[in-house]
């Protein structure tokens, strides 16, 4: 089915007049979500989210974002084009730039959850990229979005298959946060002293090398359930005694 078949809106929004120099430095109400800010299948609001007046987001009402809606990134130079990810209610409320387009789905046709797997797929990823319209600067336009077809299952099945890959994103998410040491201090130790963290930094590292493999098996098996889901090659009980052995 396509895209626009099961959406109620699909659209980018605009630059407020002025340009970076007319944001805001501090939040007030509204925030402005920019391509830097959609990772796929993540949301990064560490990463340049701006914020703008009340004004300016009445200007940009049409493109204002709701809870459930998707965010596709439309135009980039590397690998922030193609990115999709839900909007997380805590960056609410706000508004997408010219880069960015919303999918609002119409719920009672399909799962966000699963619309957001299926888009973030590795061959999904692909077809989508093949639309490229923007010559050296890929950019992708509305009615390429509302072309995008998309498989449906019965939306209970859409719901299920969205909430077991969303369970393998928290287990991948819960090994990086274990891994993320860049927040320590370092300091030049003497010799001694460094051969006694060697001791204790080994078995460190050694885990830290096993939750990243983790990560990438259970990124790898996200990405080979969907497709066998969605077929009928595989039930849910299946893929959640996969899940069970990969953890």
């Amino acid at each position: 089915m396509r895209l626009k078949q099961i959406s109620k809106k699909i659209g980018s929004g605009a630059t407020p007049t002025g340009g970076q120099a007319a944001y805001q430095s501090d939040r007030t109400n509204f925030a402005l979500v920019r391509s830097q800010n959609v990772f796929d299948r993540s949301f990064s609001d560490s990463s340049g989210l701006a914020f703008i007046s009340d004004a300016q987001a009445e200007a940009l009402r049409n493109v204002q974002l709701e809870k459930g809606d998707l965010l596709l990134n439309i135009t980039g130079d590397g690998v922030t084009f193609g990115r999709a990810c839900a909007v997380p209610s805590s960056v609410l409320p706000a508004c997408v730039n010219q880069h960015v387009s919303i999918i609002r789905l119409n719920q009672e046709k399909a799962d966000p959850g699963y619309v957001l797997s299926y888009l973030t797929h590795p061959t999904v990823k692909e077809y989508v990229e093949a639309f490229n319209a923007g010559g050296s600067r890929r950019a992708i336009t509305k009615a390429h979005i509302e072309s995008f077809v998309v498989p449906l299952p019965p939306l209970d099945t859409q719901r299920s298959i969205a909430s077991t890959l969303s369970a393998l994103d928290d287990r991948a998410q819960l090994k990086f946060n274990k891994t993320n040491f860049r927040s320590l201090l370092i300091a030049l130790p003497e010799a001694l002293v460094l051969k006694r963290f060697e001791s204790i930094a080994g078995a460190l590292l050694l885990t830290i090398d096993r939750n990243l493999a983790t990560i990438q098996t259970l990124a790898t098996l996200r990405d080979t359930l969907l497709p066998r889901l969605i077929s009928g090659q595989l039930w849910l009980p299946e893929a959640e005694a996969m899940m069970e052995g990969a953890s």
